[in-house]
This record gives C-alpha cells, structure tokens and sequence, in this order.
C-alpha cells in the first residue's frame, strides 16, 4: 500500500513537471514575442538616451590631519568658525573627508564657482539659491577608503564641460581655503612680525636717547661710572625684557589654547619666577648703585644714566628675542603642509559612463522574459478556470459581489 502512494506521487510529480512544459511550449510564440518587443524597446530607449560622461578630480587630505577637530586648529578664527558651522549647524561632518565636502558645498565657495563659470547666465531665470542647489546635486563627492583619497566628480553630457566645472571647483575650494586656512605657526609668524617691529622701534628710541645722553656735559662720565651699578641695570633690563618676550608669548597661546593647557600654565610659572627675581635685581641695583655727584651735588645725571642703560638693555633683549621668535615661527610655517594636494585634475572623458546599453537591453529582456512567464501562466489558469463549472459560479459570485447596482 505504501508502495503504491509513494508511485502516486511520483506520477503526480512527473506530471505537474510536464504540465508546465506544455504550457511554455503552447505559448512560446508568446514569451518569445514579448521577451524580443521589451529588448527591442530598451535598446531604442537606450539609444535615444544622451550619453553621459564623468570626469573626476583626485585629492590628496592631509596625514597629519585625523578629525575634524584637528583641522579646525590648523584654520584661523574665519577658518574655524566655518568648519564649527559645518559639523554644529546641522551638516554632521564627523570625518576630515566630511567635513572638506561640507565646506566645498558651502554658499560661500559655491557662489565663487557660479560668478567664475557664469551660471547664472546658463540658468537664466532661476534663483541663486536654486542654482546652489543645482550645482550642489551636480558635485559628486566620495572617499577612497582603501586609498585615503577623496574624489570630487561632475557627470554631464559634454565631457569638456563636466571636467572644466570639477576643476574650476577644485581650484575655488583650494583658493577660498588659502583665505581662512591660517594656520597656528602662520598667526603666530604674524603676531611676532608685529612684536619684532615694534621691538626695533623701541630698540631705535632708547639708542638715540642713550646717544644724546652721552652727548650732554658729564653724560659720559655718568654712563660708564659704577661697574656693579652698570652690570645691575642690564640684569635688570634683560630680566624685564624676558618677562615682556613670555608675556608675548602667552598671549600668542591664549589664540589656540585654554588657560587650563599645561603649556600655558608652565609659561605663566615662568613669568612668576622672572617678576621675582627681577624684584631681587631692582633691590640689589639700588644697594650697590652709588650716585655720580655733580658739582652742585645732586645726583641728577647718574640716576638718568641709570635709567636710559636700564632702557636700553631692554629694548636690545626685548628685540633679540622676538626676532628668535619670528625666525622660529618662519621656519615652523615653512614646515606645515598644505592642507589638501590635488593628485590627478580631471580630463575630458572619452567613454561615456552612462547609458550602459548592454546592461539595460539584458535587463529588459529578462524582465520581459519574467514578464511573459508570469503572463501565460495566468492564461493557462484562467483558460482552464472558464471550462470549470465551479470556477465559473464562483467568478459569477465575484462579480454579483463587486457591482454596486444594487447600492443605486
């Protein structure tokens, strides 16, 4: 008995197989007609398609550079408040890449490439604002993540003009960044630059002081008298001028760090320990100085002898420092790489990246073959469903059911 099942179900089996074979082949002509009318009508779509062409700048981030976090140190107070705006106001950039894109579509770099290519002229009628939004959907931009390199790419019908607008976006990016990119040792050089010229200033008022000094009658005598009281006031000029180059100093730090910054705290120790030593200075100056009495006996002349060489200590330290400073900051700007390094400017491609013809006359033959199998197997259904008695009492109750005739 079980025997005979098991042969029912392999005739059953066997059967079902060859019903749908029989079905394919009664219908051939069918599946073959639709599967060839979707090919023939995807290739035309295909062909009357424009072709598309996509050309691609290549750009090199900076190693150095790990988060965006990093990159807004290395950008000036411009630099930063742009790339603060960019992962705070709503643009989510949590990666260097991110945040490089971020500010390549930004209105103030798209605006440069839409006066330097004339769109406005090319969207003639549309808004600036729908023109950004037009060139922004127009920027492809994407990571190599085995590479590291960022690629920023423009797909458009004529490849001249698809690799013209990536470049000249590239270029803008890089020469809007050149205006907020100042880095810390490029504020600093400025800063020392400043100091070093006032510093010389200074250094040029107390020489001519010192000068019309010793000019006057008894101003040479007063200026060389008193060897401790002379080695005294150019300790203390030099301390004052020590404290004055570290309060510079500090001042420069407070651009890119808090007060909490080791760093910081270590130079505000040191400008505690100069003032007290300083303090120590000015006390042993005034017991060892012993004033040049003139011949009406007043001091006058040794006590501004002392002054003017103190002066001048200071100015000549004070100057020598910040042009330590300054030679120190030229050559750690020298240093600092540029932010970004195009490696490949883009060409005028000479394949077309889309329509991919091939791809879209096999998918539209399949999808016409799928298509055409679906479509006979419901004729077969329906075909034997409408020599069903029962099949078509039961058609006739879904359609007495469906009419609202009865609703009227």
């Amino acid at each position: 008995m079980e025997l005979d099942n098991k042969q029912v179900k392999q005739d059953e089996s066997e059967i079902n197989f060859f019903d749908i074979i029989i079905v394919l082949l009664k219908r051939k002509r069918l599946i073959v007609g639709i599967t060839l009318s979707t090919a023939v009508m995807t290739a035309i779509i295909s062909f009357l398609l424009p072709s598309i062409y996509r050309a691609e700048v290549k750009i090199l981030p900076p190693q150095s550079s790990s988060s965006p976090t990093q990159i807004m140190s290395q950008m000036g107070p411009g630099g930063a408040a742009v790339a603060a705006m960019m992962i705070g106001g709503g643009v989510g950039a949590k990666t260097p890449s991110e945040l490089y894109f971020s500010i390549l579509k930004s209105r103030a770099v798209l605006d440069r490439i839409i006066d330097r290519c004339k769109l406005m002229d090319v969207h003639k009628g549309k808004s600036r604002e729908k023109v950004r939004n037009s060139l922004i959907a127009t920027l492809q931009t994407s990571e190599d993540k085995k590479s590291g390199m960022l690629i920023v790419a423009v797909e458009d019908n004529d490849p001249k003009w698809a690799a013209d607008i990536v470049n000249i976006s590239v270029e803008e990016f890089k020469e809007y960044q050149k205006g907020i990119a100042i880095t810390e040792a490029s504020k600093k050089r400025l800063f020392f630059e400043e100091q070093l010229k006032d510093a010389q200033k200074s250094l040029v008022s107390a020489e001519e002081d010192m000068r019309n000094f010793m000019s006057k009658p008894g101003g040479m005598e007063a200026g060389g008298a008193g060897e401790k009281g002379a080695s005294a006031d150019d300790g203390v000029g030099s301390m004052r001028a020590h404290i004055t180059a570290k309060e510079v100093q500090l001042r420069v730090m407070k651009t890119y760090s808090t007060e909490q910054n080791p760093e910081y705290l270590m130079v505000e120790n040191e400008i505690k320990g100069l003032k007290e030593q300083l303090k120590k200075l000015e006390g042993e100056g005034t017991a060892n100085y012993e004033p040049m009495l003139n011949s009406r006996g007043r001091a006058s002349l040794g006590t501004e002898a002392m002054r003017k060489k103190r002066n001048l200590k200071y100015s000549e330290t004070l100057y020598e420092l910040m042009f330590k400073q300054y030679e120190a900051a030229k050559i750690d700007e020298s240093r600092e790489p540029a932010l970004i390094q195009v490696l490949e400017k883009a060409i005028p491609p000479e394949e077309r990246i889309k329509p991919k013809r091939r791809q879209m006359v096999m998918f539209g033959a399949t999808a016409g073959f799928v298509f055409s199998l679906i479509a006979v197997f419901f004729m077969e259904y329906f075909e034997k469903s409408s020599n069903s008695p029962e099949s078509r009492e039961r058609f006739e109750s879904i359609k007495r059911y469906a009419s609202f005739k009865k609703f009227s």
